[in-house]
């Protein structure tokens, strides 16, 4: 991973400070104003002047991030010393913590007589009386008194302050909606000294710090260091003896030592992919691209393989454009990890996953997706997001399973379908028993596409198929299919998993007949166990529906087709009940399946139900 990311550093043209800048979160923006809050420090009235910029999100957000160096929080228990902050706390404290840090004479001078008004050398500012005035310029002055009361424990400070000031401020709309703060100091912007500027783009090591040596990374002679301290990921373990050479803590040079630009380029090239981190799922996406066909230090050409392969991962809705973008071999590693307050915790690493493998997993998807979404125009896009989710999400997951899940399918390594059957049909079952089975046929037919989807490119466990084998250019992808039985009969499924789309199509069209005859409870849904069905149960399930059509004087084209196909596959096994081909789980989706496309056509392929989890 280190030889990936000092090469994606090297051939980065752009300044590296501009790759550190953060994008501005929004929350709950519907409707909403946000703001970027300056806290004036006067060294001259003990007064902090605040004042509102309005950030509108996708308009001027990247810029106000850009001009106010908004580069992140620091990470780990390091005093907080960037001037530019989402956390109020942190930018009231800034400045004390950047003085104690620069050694540069002009910015120390700078904030020398705030630090000693407002903070006496203590790290949190103290108070006991406050006063805001609202101006109408929409300014708001905070007045402090002297730091010459006892100190405060900071704990308790901390909450008393914040809890008082936006109480004090509660009626201030640009201050509670504030997305990010920043210090000035007397009218100026701290953050945008070039002393300042300097620090923030600064992660060097002291000239004591190296020696002469060899690069680990590039074989270089020359000068080296083994610090390690500034980079963000832990490449190798510097903190414990039994890893060093001789195991003298001292040692640790010889085993990892970087060169100047090593170093840097990884700097570089974990300051770029932190930036362009995405969300996935509840947790944190990073996608670090290895053997990348640089061209000349492109960096357009570099940020499109980002943005493709985010999209394959996330959207996955518009893929004619993505072989024409992606014109070089290269692989890339997915790291999943979730951020804390400090902690910083992988919960997956999968490397090297070929550029070849992740256009076939999107091609694939997007082609099972249009076969039903030609017909079903409510039906969402498979993606690589809502498999994970489609197995996350129920009552009987398990989270670990669930990365692993995701980890075979970018590895191209076999799935357990059974697995996947028996958890989706959890959620079934408890939507029946909650009486909402007909709002979630497109859940239902959702999942049967993503068991589709794995078997088309061979990554279930399973030999035998249960799915259909379309080509696009099918009639499946007509819009002009006119109801569920044309529908099924153009899937190209085998035989048996035919004969029990056509029982769960029996049940659901039995159904609509009672609803019209004023009965709104369908019994054949009771008797279906969600949690499998062997051969004999199927076939006892398929007596009762004869009786039923039986006792209603169910008649039609239709039905006498589903019933004949149905008896017609169960005869071939009624001998040799132990060769049916499908076991129990599956049995029951394949029949839900079945159910849930009839009832997409009764109730209107436009209807909006619950997609589940995409």
């Amino acid at each position: 991973m280190m030889p990936a990311i000092s090469s994606l550093g090297s051939n980065l043209t752009e300044d590296s400070l501009s790759n550190k800048i953060n994008n501005i979160k929004f929350k709950n923006t519907k409707n909403k104003d946000f703001y970027l809050c300056i806290l004036d420090f006067s060294s001259k009235e003990s007064c902090i002047t605040i004042s509102p910029i309005k950030v509108v999100k996708n308009e001027n957000d990247k810029n106000i991030a850009e001009k106010y160096h908004w580069v992140g929080n620091l990470t780990g228990n390091i005093p907080q010393w960037h001037v530019t902050s989402d956390n109020l706390l942190y930018a009231l404290n800034s400045l004390y913590f950047l003085y104690k840090k620069t050694e540069i004479k002009t910015l120390k001078d700078k904030i020398y007589n705030i630090v000693k008004l407002y903070y006496d050398d203590n790290p949190v500012i103290h108070i006991k009386k406050s006063k805001i005035i609202d101006q109408p310029s929409g300014k708001v002055y905070f007045f402090l008194p002297n730091n010459n009361e006892a100190h405060v424990k900071s704990k308790e400070f901390n909450k008393n302050y914040i809890n008082k000031f936006l109480e004090d401020t509660k009626d201030n709309e640009y201050i509670t909606r504030a997305v990010l703060y920043t210090i000035f100091v007397d009218g100026e912007c701290i953050a945008e000294d070039k002393d300042y500027i300097k620090m923030l783009d600064s992660r060097e090591i002291k000239e004591d710090e190296y020696y002469d040596g060899i690069c680990s990374l590039c074989g270089s002679i020359g000068k080296v260091t083994a610090n390690t301290k500034e980079l963000k990921f832990k490449y190798y373990n510097t903190d414990k003896s039994s890893f060093a050479s001789n195991m003298n803590g001292s040692y640790f040079k010889k085993n990892l030592s970087l060169c100047f630009n090593c170093y840097n380029n990884i700097i570089s090239g974990e300051d770029y992919i932190f930036k362009r981190s995405a969300s996935f799922a509840g947790m944190n996406l990073l996608m670090i691209p290895e053997s990348l066909p640089f061209k000349d230090g492109d960096d357009l050409y570099i940020e499109n393989i980002f943005n493709v392969n985010r999209d394959i991962i996330l959207k996955n809705n518009e893929i004619a454009h993505i072989e024409d973008k992606l014109d070089g071999f290269y692989t890339i590693d997915l790291m999943f990890y979730r951020k804390h307050n400090n902690s910083f915790k992988i919960l997956e690493f999968i490397p090297e996953i070929p550029e070849s493998r992740m256009i076939k997993i999107s091609k694939y998807m997007y082609k099972t997706s249009l076969k039903f979404k030609n017909v079903f125009d409510n039906f969402n896009y498979l993606t690589i997001n809502g498999f994970y989710l489609s197995i996350k999400n129920t009552r009987n997951s398990n989270f670990n399973e669930s990365l692993r899940m995701l980890s075979s399918l970018f590895n191209f390594k076999p799935i357990d379908r059974n697995y996947l059957i028996k958890i989706y049909l959890d959620r079934i079952r408890t939507d029946y028993y909650n009486n909402n089975i007909n709002n979630i046929t497109m859940y239902i037919l959702q999942k049967y596409a993503y068991i589709e989807f794995l078997e088309k490119i061979d990554l279930t466990k399973e030999n035998k198929k249960i799915t259909g084998d379309n080509d696009m250019d099918s009639e499946i992808g007509n819009k002009t299919l006119d109801s569920g039985l044309n529908f099924i009969k153009n899937m190209n499924l085998p035989e048996e998993s035919e004969g029990l789309f056509c029982i769960g199509y029996a049940i659901r069209y039995i159904g609509m007949i009672l609803f019209k005859k004023k009965i709104n409870n369908n019994p054949l849904l009771e008797k279906i166990n969600y949690q499998g069905m062997n051969f004999r149960a199927v076939e006892k399930l398929m007596n009762q529906i004869d009786e039923k059509v039986k006792q209603y004087d169910i008649y039609g084209e239709e039905i006498a087709y589903v019933l004949y196909k149905a008896h017609f596959v169960l005869s071939k096994y009624t001998l040799v009940s132990s060769k049916w081909p499908i076991n129990d789980a599956e049995n029951v989706f394949l029949i839900m399946t079945g159910y849930s496309i009839e009832n997409q056509f009764i109730f209107g392929k436009n209807k909006k139900t619950d997609n589940g989890d995409e």
